[in-house]
């Protein structure tokens, strides 16, 4: 089995195992010892589509093309689904089932209805960081990330918090490690 764990704009030194003092990370710690852990990686842009793309194609981002986050230009961006293999592909053409938990983010072009989805490139199952918020709706939990959006959709808000309002078990980690489950 392969399970890559990603998150934004995490340092390899933000878990206990790699850290300096007072980072406590014990089930990722766990992990790491157990499996791999990427010390030595790096990102050729640190922004998230294109990282992302980057790590799903092995190509730099000028060679695939996406250098920014589609929302934040009005560039029509190339489509990389075409003009690039993804090692999700290849895993799934030799026999692995693949699935995909959170966050996308890896479009060509954002909101303009031509987004590849995980299953353009190779993944069995998608399971959207939305359905959290439609999870934190129905359960009726009130969590600081989720605000009324002009559109009534509830808006993730960066994570830039610890969100008081809710227990671990409530936590979108949580949830996404259930869906795993």
């Amino acid at each position: 089995n392969i399970v890559l764990i990603c998150s934004d704009q995490h340092r390899y030194d933000c878990i206990g195992i790699n850290s300096i003092k007072g980072v406590k990370t014990p089930n990722l710690d766990k992990i790491a010892k157990e499996g791999v852990n990427f010390k030595h990686a790096f990102t050729p842009c640190p922004v998230c589509t294109p990282s992302r793309v980057s790590m799903l194609t092995s190509q730099w981002s000028f060679n695939h093309g996406l250098v920014t986050i589609p929302e934040w230009t009005e560039l029509k961006l190339p489509d990389w689904t075409s003009n690039h293999i993804s090692f999700t592909k290849i895993l799934k053409e030799n026999g692995y089932s693949l699935a995909h938990i959170g966050k996308w983010h890896s479009c060509s072009t954002a909101f303009k209805n031509e987004n590849p989805s995980p299953i353009d490139v190779g993944f069995d199952e998608f399971t959207p960081e939305s359905n959290y918020y439609r999870y934190c709706i129905e359960n009726g939990i009130n969590s600081v990330h989720l605000e009324p959006a002009p559109s009534q959709k509830p808006i993730d808000r960066w994570g830039d918090r610890i969100d008081k309002n809710i227990n671990s078990v409530q936590s979108r980690l949580h949830w996404g490690a259930d869906c795993v489950i």
